[in-house]
């Protein structure tokens, strides 16, 4: 057995319970070794993930009992324990990439402990957030907020809430509204109200026929189906309402009634959320087209 106080010289080291590979990891109030997933970054933990946990630990201090890089088990050492009478968070700061395999790994095994997750992300996720792909890693959902994400960047002494995305129903356009939270009470009390974005009518018409002079992967797997189904992939485009949408989808939520059609899975990886909060929101979706008609 070694212990990861005793700063062993050796390179490679093995979880005794499970005899996956570990690393060592020079943390803040002692070393200890951390399971490596299918991304792990080896290096050492930059100066930007350890202020921001100090600063996360004196954000929630005033209402939680906090422990930085709190030891739950064998598989999972978290960021910042927090809790109270009413709450159990186990909070990750996430500075650096990370697979979607295994967030939603860590993600789980928070909740089967009984722990609400709670991810904050740096500077790297937020200049990313506004594509649609990267907002899918790490969007998270909650009744009050709707789709967000929450970030800590170093120049900020306050969290940033994106809350409410939606999506454009006809390209990776994103909407959302930012909050500036400067403690726990204002983050906890919370409840915007549901924004309402905006969206232009459009010639349907002049976008298919600018989907066909540049077309994309999707765009093209779906005019094929169509073509051996012969229907028309228009008919079916020029359906949707001119209302932004859940941002969920690995289509654009113009083609939802096509896919409907195929029987096909519509739905992106999302690692942070429940399979039934999914399947809600893409029902609530194709209601707008069941209304419009």
């Amino acid at each position: 057995m070694i212990y990861a106080i005793q700063n062993p010289a050796y390179e490679l080291f093995f979880c005794p319970k499970c005899k996956r590979p570990v690393q060592l990891i020079k943390g803040v109030k002692r070393p200890y070794f951390r399971h490596i997933g299918s991304k792990t970054i080896t290096a050492p933990e930059s100066s930007l993930h350890l202020a921001g946990k100090h600063w996360l630990a004196q954000f929630f201090a005033s209402f939680f009992l906090v422990d930085l890089e709190y030891v739950w088990d064998a598989e999972q050492r978290l960021d910042l324990y927090a809790r109270n009478q009413r709450w159990q968070f186990a909070i990750e700061y996430q500075c650096s990439p990370i697979s979607k395999k295994e967030l939603q790994r860590r993600n789980q095994l928070y909740v089967q402990k009984g722990l609400k997750p709670l991810w904050i992300f740096g500077p790297q996720h937020y200049q990313q957030a506004h594509k649609l792909r990267h907002l899918q890693n790490i969007v998270s959902y909650s009744s009050s907020w709707g789709f967000y994400v929450l970030f800590k960047l170093p120049q900020d002494d306050f969290l940033r809430l994106n809350h409410h995305y939606q999506s454009s129903p006809y390209s990776n356009k994103l909407y959302w509204q930012q909050a500036k939270i400067e403690n726990w009470q204002q983050l906890s009390h919370l409840k915007p109200k549901s924004p309402s974005y905006p969206v232009h009518t459009i010639d349907w018409q002049q976008w298919y026929q600018f989907q066909q002079l540049h077309p994309q992967q999707n765009f093209i797997a779906l005019q094929n189906w169509c073509y051996q189904h012969q229907c028309s992939l228009l008919f079916f485009i020029k359906k949707t309402p001119p209302i932004t949408m859940f941002p969920i989808y690995r289509y654009w939520p113009c083609y939802l009634t096509i896919l409907k059609l195929m029987d096909t899975n519509v739905v992106a990886d999302l690692p942070l959320i429940s399979e039934s909060v999914i399947q809600a929101c893409v029902t609530a979706d194709q209601a707008k087209f069941d209304n419009l008609f």
